[in-house]
């Protein structure tokens, strides 16, 4: 049946969706929009519906610096149809990822009128300049900071994930403007599972140790060789095992250490299937997440609310003043060490093994806290809201 141009168009522009974006872009497509999903992520799609469908663009490559730059050049080019030959009424909803869209966006607010807002998961040039690769007040940070400035400011609502995020975008907006609206999970797919039932350890034979997961982007800003030291620190606890499930530039770094370390209590595994996510989640006696100092106003993992939804204790590497370890103290769901202490976060696991009242009690937080604070109706309905409004005004 062919969807009536009447209805509104909806875009949505996101080079890795997940979860939430497609969570999204489905429940938009019920509440009387044609929607299309610009992405280079298909894995969470479930076929073509009457008022929704997918635009396939280049997958987000993280293997290097290098890679991700084209990763986001190519994904940029892919997006010039839907940008500049778009129906009149159509509206757009960008995500920073990539962040090279906003100069796409900032060409087109040049030559014609467009409506839009902006769901602003990390903060570039910023990012880029906190890791060296670009110099403070040069002429590349200059030049993108006026286009953000542009860009934001013609945004009908810029969309964030926490405080320390909306504290930053007021040098591009105001504050009535800035919409709070963390991530989320879906608490009916992700959610406890007991160990003997739990297959990812039953398949991999884990049953009997004590997990250390780290899950998802392994990258230069998640304080990977922290945790890889505290691995190496606990070499000789052999029911303590860690898990890096996920891929990114630090992979090499971890196969590197493993290897001429002799780090036997390190396991790597791909990124899991759908089916499997729950399951890998699940199996962590305790999740790691980490943010280093540079960046930790800059972005949120959200990760840790799908930790959360599996009821895992968390361990937060971060700056004792970030979001995450906010977040991870109000809830009383897990703990927070300093950032490059391996020392420290060895230690905490030991005692944390030991501790299996303590264990459960932050077992028993991160779920209540996923069901009551972050659950993916709760946070999907306040979208909606702000996207109507904007859409319609």
């Amino acid at each position: 049946m062919k969807v009536s141009t009447s209805k509104k168009r909806i875009i949505l522009f996101n080079q890795v969706s997940g979860p939430l974006f497609y969570d999204l872009s489905r429940e938009l497509s019920t509440n009387s929009y044609e929607v299309v999903l610009h992405t280079g992520d298909e894995s969470l799609y479930k076929g073509r519906s009457e008022n929704f469908k997918l635009s396939i663009a280049p997958k987000y490559n993280r293997k290097s610096k290098t890679t991700k730059f084209i990763s986001w050049f190519l994904y940029l080019l892919s997006s010039i149809n839907l940008i500049f030959f778009h129906r009149k009424n159509d509206f757009f909803i960008f995500s920073t990822n990539p962040p090279l869209i906003f100069f796409l966006i900032y060409l087109k607010k040049i030559f014609s009128k467009i409506d839009y807002l902006i769901v602003s998961y990390d903060l570039y040039p910023e990012i880029l300049k906190s890791n060296g690769l670009i110099r403070n007040n040069g002429i590349v940070d200059r030049i993108w900071t006026f286009v953000n400035e542009k860009v934001y400011d013609g945004s009908k609502v810029i969309i964030t994930l926490n405080s320390s995020m909306r504290n930053e975008l007021l040098k591009f907006s105001t504050k009535d403007k800035i919409r709070l609206i963390p991530p989320w999970a879906d608490c009916s797919y992700i959610y406890p599972i007991k160990k003997v039932h739990n297959k990812f350890l039953i398949k991999n034979k884990l049953s009997n140790k004590f997990v250390i997961l780290y899950s998802g982007n392994i990258g230069a800003d998640h304080e990977i060789d922290t945790i890889v030291n505290a691995a190496e620190t606990l070499l000789n606890e052999k029911h303590i095992i860690f898990i890096f499930a996920g891929s990114g530039e630090k992979i090499k770094f971890i196969k590197k250490q493993k290897k001429e370390k002799k780090l036997n209590n390190i396991l790597l595994f791909p990124y899991q299937s759908k089916k499997n996510f729950p399951f890998l989640l699940s199996a962590a006696s305790i999740a790691i997440v980490g943010l280093s100092k540079r960046n930790s106003n800059l972005m949120m993992p959200s990760k840790t609310i799908s930790y959360m939804a599996a009821g895992t204790p968390i361990i937060s590497i971060s700056p004792e003043s970030s979001s995450l370890s906010g977040i991870i103290k109000t809830h009383n769901c897990g703990e927070n060490i300093p950032n490059s202490d391996h020392n420290l976060l060895a230690k905490r696991i030991i005692s944390l093994n030991s501790d299996e009242e303590l264990l459960k009690n932050y077992s028993k937080n991160s779920r209540l806290t996923a069901i009551n604070f972050y659950n993916k109706d709760l946070m999907i309905e306040l979208f909606i809201k702000l996207i109507s409004e904007s859409a319609n005004d």
